[in-house]
């Protein structure tokens, strides 16, 4: 129903911000960003101001049966004291206009009223934003409050009225290439004066805008605007569709046209030279190693002009993960031409990122000025960083220790091809707790250094040696850093101490008893879960009497959660190896059967066909590891003894674990 009445309302613009949250967790319960989006009310409502009822009228101001206003009724419920109303019209997502009132208005019901010129308006459905505030502070937000359909029948009509008729190639030097797409179209208007177009076109992915100034004289008007071609195939626009056109008249007067265009890029002039985005991937083997050095490219261009240019790009994983940058410059003569691009296949390897790998931030340039610009221009066939070169490395290990009753002495020796600079060698207790260090300075490939450290076997009868414990030098293998020495009869004593809280561990020695009671005596122990991955649940082990599992099995891992803190101590042999694992298509739970810690990144480097991601939970907080990122942005960087670990596999699978290293069988 529309209500008539008689006033004038001042209008003020403002604007107001949304700010959007984003959050990300890692759950077994699942949430989208959208859901999680949609999820989120961003109203907000204090305790002055109730807002019960909105309907739309309209207003005669100058009793000519012609409404010139618009009006939004607004029923409230407040406290008292001096408020302002501002209200925000949408249509299809765009913003409109805005109006703000001020009102001194009493406690209890009260009725508000938003006036909007109607000549601002055309027929559509319309979405009112509203936010209230008291003495300048909020007191009611909300986006979407009231929606409704607006005919301009009964109104004053818009100021202006615009259509876009047809279109045309215009080829002003007559080479067969149009410079221009010219579109042609009619506005209506009461007004006189000069006023600013803005014409928008899209297709693709692209978009492109264009403006003139135009004199129009009241009644109807013809225009033609031109759309520059080397634009258009700049932005490769092919086919555009002519879809807004905005008068601005100190207000945007917005018209959506929807007229279709019919136009090949081929018949564009270029006026400069572009990419003519066709490319051509090969690999290159310098030195028969089956490793790729170069992966080449063959970069197509239209060359408007002979002489020097320069292309550069980013290549990146699937998820844009930063890979290399290349720039390099080309003397190219005019016509299509290509341009070889060969890439350093050692820089792909040191990324660490498998592919298919994505061209992207293209650049062409000559001197200091861009021609043209591609923002994802190609995808590489599937590699994996492995099959490109790798560059030298060092490979540190710690060979033949022997002990007395004080001292361990072991060497230390490089096989690698580089050489290893500034590095610690030192030796460990059975619980962890570093007991003497050596620096080696430079370490050359084939060369070997004798070392002694302090150790006092009469306090302790098992001790890890660890070279480069802060990893500060890059390996071709990393797992032979350590080793284990057992003083007395080839055993192994594992010890960790464990919180009051939930632990996330596995068996690292191979025990001779794995029941619960032998395991954790001496602990005062809460609850233990393990997770059966065929069906997807989990067990539990509460007590004697309530239990779905007694034992704990080697190559699973466990959830444990103590009453109070304790030390785990277990005694046992190393594994027998190969271990065999079977894994289910999503996630496992699984244990790391071994007394020697070892590089995540390497030890999962023979399962990477299968393997997407893991996780564990240490020292109170989760890390992890995924196949996809950086090396640099994984937390989980090492296998630790004594940990369980999640993995998610892409599909049901066995592995073979050799103490350091997983593989396929």
């Amino acid at each position: 129903m529309i209500n008539n009445q008689k006033n004038n309302y001042p209008n003020i613009i403002v604007f107001t911000s949304l700010l959007l949250l984003t959050y990300f967790i890692p759950s077994v319960y699942s949430l989208s960003l959208p859901d999680l989006l949609s999820s989120y009310d961003f109203s907000y409502t204090g305790p002055e101001m109730n807002i019960t009822n909105f309907t739309v009228g309209a207003n005669d101001t100058e009793g000519n049966a012609s409404y010139e206003q618009l009006l939004i009724h607004i029923l409230t419920n407040n406290q008292a004291g001096n408020y302002s109303f501002t209200g925000d019209l949408y249509k299809d997502g765009r913003w409109i206009t805005t109006v703000t009132e001020f009102y001194s208005i009493q406690s209890g019901s009260n009725n508000v009223t938003l006036a909007y010129e109607a000549t601002l308006l055309t027929d559509g459905a319309y979405n009112l934003s509203l936010t209230v505030q008291k003495d300048f502070l909020t007191v009611y937000q909300r986006q979407n409050a009231h929606s409704f359909d607006y005919d301009s029948a009964d109104f004053v009509q818009p100021a202006f009225s615009a259509s876009a008729d047809s279109f045309g190639l215009l080829d002003t030097n007559a080479n067969g290439r149009a410079e221009f797409l010219q579109v042609n179209g009619t506005i209506n208007t009461t007004l006189t004066g000069d006023f600013n177009l803005s014409m928008q076109i899209k297709g693709g992915n692209s978009s492109l805008g264009t403006k003139k100034l135009v004199s129009l004289a009241a009644g109807q008007n013809s225009f033609s605007v031109s759309i520059n071609g080397s634009q258009l195939k700049k932005l490769r626009l092919e086919n555009g569709t002519v879809y807004q056109l905005i008068i601005r008249d100190g207000v945007n007067y917005l018209f959506e046209l929807g007229l279709n265009t019919s136009y090949g890029l081929d018949e564009l002039e270029a006026g400069q030279t572009l990419f003519a985005d066709s490319f051509e991937e090969g690999t290159a083997d310098l030195n028969g190693n089956n490793q790729t050095d170069l992966l080449e490219f063959n970069i197509s261009l239209l060359v408007e002009g002979a002489g020097n240019y320069n292309i550069s790009f980013d290549l990146v994983d699937p998820f844009n993960g930063f890979v290399l940058s290349e720039k390099k410059s080309f003397s190219l003569a005019s016509g299509l031409q290509k341009a070889a691009f060969p890439v350093n296949g050692t820089m792909v390897f040191l990324s660490k990122l498998n592919g298919p790998y994505k061209i992207k931030s293209l650049l062409l340039e000559q001197g200091n000025i861009t021609l043209d610009a591609a923002g994802e221009a190609y995808t590489t066939k599937p590699y994996t960083f492995a099959d490109f070169e790798q560059p030298p490395f060092a490979d540190i290990a710690v060979n033949n220790p022997r002990t007395n009753a004080t001292h361990i002495t072991f060497e230390a020796s490089n096989g690698g091809d580089a050489n290893a600079f500034s590095f610690s060698v030192a030796a460990f207790s059975s619980n962890l707790t570093q007991l003497d260090e050596h620096i080696i300075d430079i370490l050359a490939p084939g060369e070997s250094k004798s070392i002694s450290l302090k150790a006092n076997s009469s306090q302790d009868s098992s001790f890890f040696i660890i070279a480069d414990f802060d990893n500060l030098v890059d390996e071709a293998n990393e797992t032979n850093n350590i080793f284990l020495l057992n003083v007395t009869n080839g055993s192994i004593t594992f010890a960790a101490v464990l919180p009051s809280a939930w632990s996330l561990i596995s068996l690292p020695v191979n025990l001779t008893n794995y029941s619960f009671a032998a395991i954790t005596s001496g602990l005062n122990v809460s609850s233990v879960f393990s997770y059966n991955s065929s069906d997807k649940r989990y067990l539990f082990f509460k007590n004697r009497t309530n239990f779905t599992f007694s034992t704990l099995d080697p190559l699973q891992g466990f959830w444990i959660k103590l009453n109070t803190p304790g030390n785990l101590s277990l005694d046992g042999l190393s594994f027998t190896y190969p271990i065999g694992f079977s894994l289910l298509k999503g996630w496992n739970l699984i244990s790391y059967p071994s007394a020697l810690r070892a590089n995540a990144s390497h030890a999962l480097q023979g399962v990477n066909s299968s393997f997407d991601s893991a996780a564990s939970y240490q020292n109170g907080a989760w890390i992890s590891f995924d196949k996809r990122r950086n090396e640099t942005a994984n937390s989980l960087k090492f296998f630790e003894p004594g940990i369980g670990y999640w993995m998610h596999v892409n599909q049901d699978v066995n592995w073979k674990f050799d103490g350091s290293e997983f593989s396929l069988p």
